[in-house]
Protein backbone atom coordinates (compact mmCIF):
# COMPACT_ATOMS: atom_id res chain seq x y z
CA UNK A 1 0.00 0.00 0.00
CA UNK A 2 3.37 2.18 0.45
CA UNK A 3 1.97 3.66 -3.70
CA UNK A 4 -0.90 5.10 -1.84
CA UNK A 5 0.41 6.70 1.30
CA UNK A 6 -0.62 10.17 0.21
CA UNK A 7 -4.04 9.24 -1.46
CA UNK A 8 -5.02 7.14 1.98
CA UNK A 9 -3.27 10.48 4.54
CA UNK A 10 -5.63 12.82 2.65
CA UNK A 11 -8.66 10.31 2.61
CA UNK A 12 -8.70 10.29 6.07
CA UNK A 13 -8.26 13.63 6.87
CA UNK A 14 -11.08 14.25 4.79
CA UNK A 15 -13.33 11.56 5.76
CA UNK A 16 -12.52 12.42 9.46
CA UNK A 17 -10.17 14.67 10.28
CA UNK A 18 -7.42 12.54 11.36
CA UNK A 19 -3.73 12.38 10.90
CA UNK A 20 -2.65 8.92 9.48
CA UNK A 21 1.27 8.36 9.20
CA UNK A 22 3.19 5.17 7.59
CA UNK A 23 2.45 3.20 10.54
CA UNK A 24 -1.03 3.43 10.19
CA UNK A 25 -1.01 2.33 6.39
CA UNK A 26 -0.02 -1.38 7.58
CA UNK A 27 -3.02 -1.66 10.19
CA UNK A 28 -4.85 0.26 7.52
CA UNK A 29 -4.36 -2.82 5.20
CA UNK A 30 -4.22 -5.87 7.79
CA UNK A 31 -8.28 -4.67 9.40
CA UNK A 32 -9.30 -4.20 5.89
CA UNK A 33 -8.36 -7.10 4.03
CA UNK A 34 -9.62 -9.16 7.18
CA UNK A 35 -13.05 -7.55 7.11
CA UNK A 36 -13.31 -7.67 3.37
CA UNK A 37 -12.46 -11.34 3.96
CA UNK A 38 -15.04 -12.10 6.60
CA UNK A 39 -17.49 -9.87 4.48
CA UNK A 40 -16.94 -12.20 1.43
CA UNK A 41 -17.09 -15.97 3.90
CA UNK A 42 -20.66 -14.73 5.33
CA UNK A 43 -21.51 -13.85 1.43
CA UNK A 44 -20.03 -17.39 0.74
CA UNK A 45 -22.74 -18.92 3.06
CA UNK A 46 -25.36 -16.82 1.62
CA UNK A 47 -24.51 -18.25 -2.19
CA UNK A 48 -24.16 -22.15 -1.18
CA UNK A 49 -27.89 -21.61 1.30
CA UNK A 50 -28.80 -20.39 -2.14
CA UNK A 51 -27.72 -23.69 -3.59
CA UNK A 52 -25.20 -21.84 -5.63
CA UNK A 53 -20.80 -21.75 -5.71
CA UNK A 54 -20.99 -18.23 -7.11
CA UNK A 55 -21.51 -15.21 -5.34
CA UNK A 56 -23.89 -12.63 -6.78
CA UNK A 57 -24.52 -9.43 -5.56
CA UNK A 58 -27.71 -10.45 -3.21
CA UNK A 59 -25.76 -12.83 -1.14
CA UNK A 60 -23.21 -9.44 -0.19
CA UNK A 61 -24.11 -8.94 3.34
CA UNK A 62 -24.39 -5.28 2.68
CA UNK A 63 -25.96 -3.11 5.37
CA UNK A 64 -27.73 0.03 5.26
CA UNK A 65 -24.33 1.49 7.30
CA UNK A 66 -22.13 0.26 4.69
CA UNK A 67 -24.00 1.29 1.52
CA UNK A 68 -24.23 4.40 2.99
CA UNK A 69 -20.44 4.19 3.52
CA UNK A 70 -20.16 2.73 -0.33
CA UNK A 71 -21.91 5.68 -1.95
CA UNK A 72 -19.62 8.50 0.03
CA UNK A 73 -17.02 6.41 -1.09
CA UNK A 74 -17.71 7.16 -4.01
CA UNK A 75 -18.19 10.38 -3.78
CA UNK A 76 -14.88 11.17 -1.75
CA UNK A 77 -12.98 9.07 -4.46
CA UNK A 78 -14.00 11.43 -6.97
CA UNK A 79 -10.95 13.13 -6.65
CA UNK A 80 -8.49 10.68 -4.73
CA UNK A 81 -8.83 7.94 -7.27
CA UNK A 82 -8.30 5.26 -4.67
CA UNK A 83 -10.98 2.64 -5.91
CA UNK A 84 -7.50 2.10 -8.42
CA UNK A 85 -5.28 1.39 -5.58
CA UNK A 86 -7.46 -1.03 -3.65
CA UNK A 87 -7.98 -2.96 -6.84
CA UNK A 88 -4.65 -3.91 -7.36
CA UNK A 89 -3.89 -4.58 -3.10
CA UNK A 90 -7.24 -6.58 -2.41
CA UNK A 91 -5.25 -9.79 -1.84
CA UNK A 92 -7.66 -12.24 -0.94
CA UNK A 93 -7.30 -15.65 0.85
CA UNK A 94 -9.33 -18.14 -0.86
CA UNK A 95 -13.06 -18.23 0.42
CA UNK A 96 -14.03 -21.19 -1.44
CA UNK A 97 -16.61 -19.26 -3.69
CA UNK A 98 -16.05 -17.94 -7.07
CA UNK A 99 -17.18 -14.14 -7.33
CA UNK A 100 -19.86 -12.66 -10.25
CA UNK A 101 -18.14 -10.19 -12.50
CA UNK A 102 -20.46 -7.82 -11.13
CA UNK A 103 -19.39 -8.45 -7.62
CA UNK A 104 -15.69 -8.23 -8.34
CA UNK A 105 -16.15 -4.79 -9.68
CA UNK A 106 -18.12 -3.76 -6.31
CA UNK A 107 -14.87 -4.83 -4.65
CA UNK A 108 -13.14 -1.78 -4.69
CA UNK A 109 -15.71 0.24 -3.20
CA UNK A 110 -16.72 -2.28 -0.59
CA UNK A 111 -13.17 -2.24 -0.02
CA UNK A 112 -13.23 1.24 -0.09
CA UNK A 113 -16.21 1.72 2.62
CA UNK A 114 -14.93 -0.55 4.58
CA UNK A 115 -11.84 1.80 5.58
CA UNK A 116 -14.20 5.02 5.13
CA UNK A 117 -15.88 3.00 8.26
CA UNK A 118 -12.82 2.49 9.86
CA UNK A 119 -11.62 6.20 9.52
CA UNK A 120 -15.56 7.30 11.07
CA UNK A 121 -14.90 5.33 14.19
CA UNK A 122 -12.07 7.16 15.20
CA UNK A 123 -14.18 10.42 16.23
CA UNK A 124 -16.63 7.64 17.95
CA UNK A 125 -13.84 6.33 19.58
CA UNK A 126 -12.34 9.14 21.08
CA UNK A 127 -13.80 12.76 19.69
CA UNK A 128 -10.36 14.20 20.33
CA UNK A 129 -8.24 11.98 18.33
CA UNK A 130 -6.21 13.36 15.59
CA UNK A 131 -3.56 10.96 14.99
CA UNK A 132 -4.75 7.71 15.82
CA UNK A 133 -2.49 5.80 18.63
CA UNK A 134 -2.34 1.92 19.02
CA UNK A 135 -4.75 2.18 21.84
CA UNK A 136 -7.66 3.73 19.12
CA UNK A 137 -6.57 1.62 16.58
CA UNK A 138 -7.16 -1.58 19.06
CA UNK A 139 -10.55 0.02 20.07
CA UNK A 140 -11.46 0.40 16.45
CA UNK A 141 -10.46 -3.12 15.17
CA UNK A 142 -12.52 -4.35 18.72
CA UNK A 143 -15.56 -3.22 17.35
CA UNK A 144 -15.28 -4.74 13.75
CA UNK A 145 -14.39 -8.09 15.69
CA UNK A 146 -18.03 -7.52 17.68
CA UNK A 147 -19.80 -6.60 15.10
CA UNK A 148 -18.54 -8.71 12.22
Amino acid sequence: MIAGIAQFEKFFREAAGLDIDKSDIRRIDDLANRQMHRFLVMARRAARMNGRDIIIEADLPITAGLEARMKKFEELDETLRLADILEKLAELPPIGADLAADVEEMLPTIMGAIILSMAELFPVVDPHVKNPSSEHWDRVERIYDILM
